[in-house]
Order: structure tokens, then sequence, then C-alpha cells
């Protein structure tokens, strides 16, 4: 049903249920101690519950996960029981998308002909896989819109910043002009006192964002490793702004009249 592929052993029977066997997955083969998949084929376990009677297992699934990432892989055991047995909580079933109302219809008279004395209560999978990340999700859209204000924030603080300072040097970039000074020296100059503080916040922020990002993975148990390239590739990323936000303001005013420039009050 779930389409779990096997490594080593086979499916189950019709009869085994009869036949008290069991399939096992690759965490479960080494929590028992065996070499490998293929080496737990055919061997038996004893396990409470089963009046003491050992059981065989049949075959090995590949480990996969049933819960969020922050769970770390458990051993998992399958065994085949009575349809009519009370320890049976839940049943899945394969639909398909395409009129998905009747078809839970279907399922739920089905239901109350075998088991009349029960509720009929549904969710679909995926549903359930989703709503183990949702809080994730949640954090990454707010942390996202944030980051945009924060953005949009800074771009017109430095807009701002770049035409005050551009406009105390007015008289300054005119005489520079007047005695040789080039378009791009007179950018480079005021370019570079904003990309200097820019570079300057980036290296005060990486150790602070590398510690709650640290943080945040801990509640994984299959997390990623925080490559540097990707504080290098954000910082780039933050000057470019920067410089784009700066050089229009810085352009304009490079390219004034120099005349017009000295007499500036």
């Amino acid at each position: 049903l779930f389409e779990i592929p096997l490594v080593a052993g086979r499916n189950f029977t019709r009869e085994s249920r009869f036949n008290r066997e069991i399939i096992i997955n690759e965490e479960a083969v080494k929590i028992y101690g065996f070499k490998n998949p293929e080496d737990a084929i055919n061997k038996k376990l004893v396990f409470d519950g089963f009046d003491g009677q050992s059981i065989e297992i049949v075959g090995v699934t590949k480990n996969y996960h049933q819960e969020s990432l922050k769970s770390s892989l458990q051993q998992v055991i399958f065994n085949p029981v009575n349809v009519s047995n009370e320890n049976v909580k839940y049943f899945s079933v394969k639909v398909s998308s395409g009129n998905i109302k009747q078809t839970i219809e279907q399922i739920k008279d089905k239901w109350n002909e075998i088991f009349s004395n029960k509720p009929f209560e549904y969710e679909f999978l995926d549903e359930v896989f989703n709503s183990q990340y949702k809080a994730d999700m949640q954090f990454g859209e707010v942390f996202g819109l944030f980051t945009f204000l924060a953005i949009v924030i800074s771009c017109l603080g430095l807009f701002g910043l770049a035409s005050y300072t551009n406009l105390q040097r007015t008289k300054e970039i005119g005489i520079r002009k007047v005695v040789g000074a080039s378009l791009r020296d007179i950018l480079i100059m005021l370019v570079k006192d904003f990309t200097k503080w820019v570079l300057l916040a980036n290296i005060i922020a990486w150790p602070i964002a590398y510690y709650f990002m640290n943080k945040w993975l801990e509640d994984f148990a299959y997390r990623i490793n925080i490559s540097p390239w990707v504080f290098i590739i954000s910082g780039g990323i933050a000057i470019l702004i920067a410089l784009v936000t700066v050089s229009f303001q810085a352009i304009k005013t490079a390219v004034a009249n120099p005349v017009d420039s000295l007499k500036y009050e």
C-alpha cells in the first residue's frame, strides 16, 4: 500500500498471520544485532504479548521517515492481524484524487457494515505529514516577510543617508572634478564609505546568525550543516543591494556640472 521497498526477504502472504511472521526495518536489524538485512531473514524473535512464542522475520524494509525529521529513525515491526482484532485502530486505504467525496462515502458504508459499533473518522496522510512541519513553514513565511521589510527599510535608510552625505560633499566633488578627478574616482570615493559599514555590519551579524540558526537546527535529528558560503553569499548580496541603492545618488552627484557644484551652499 505504501510502496515501502523490501531490501531483503519477502512480503506477507495470506497465511502469514497463522505462521507468526513479521517484517522489520533496517533500523530494527541494527538494534537486534544482525549483521545485515539478509542475516535477519528466517531468524526468530520473542516478544511480550505473543504468549512467549517465537516470531519469524520474513522480510526487511528500507528505512523511511514516518515522523518529522526532528525525530530520529526508530525500529518498525510489521505484523499481520485479523481485521476484527480489537487492537487495530487504523486502516489505510489508497484512493484516487478524482471524485473523492463519493469514494469517502463508499468507504464509510463499508466501515459501518463491518464496524457498526465504532464511529467512522478519517484523515488524509499527506495532511498529517504536512502538519508535522506546519510550525516550521509558518516560521519560514513570517521570517521571510520580516526579512523583506528589513531590506526595504534598510534601502530607504541608505538612500536617505546617501542623499544627505552627497549634498554635504557637493562642493568637494566639484573641486575634485575641476582638478582632474574622473567619474570613476568620484564614484569609488562616494560608494566605499557605505560599503565598509555594510561589510562591518555583516561581520557582526554572521556569528549571531550562526548561533541562532544552529540552535534552531538542534531540534532536528537530521539536519544540514551551516556552510560558510551561506554567509559569504548573503554578505555579497547585502553589499550588492547597498551599492545599487547608493549608486543612484552617487552617479547623480558625480555627473553634476562642477560649476554648479562650486556655487552650491
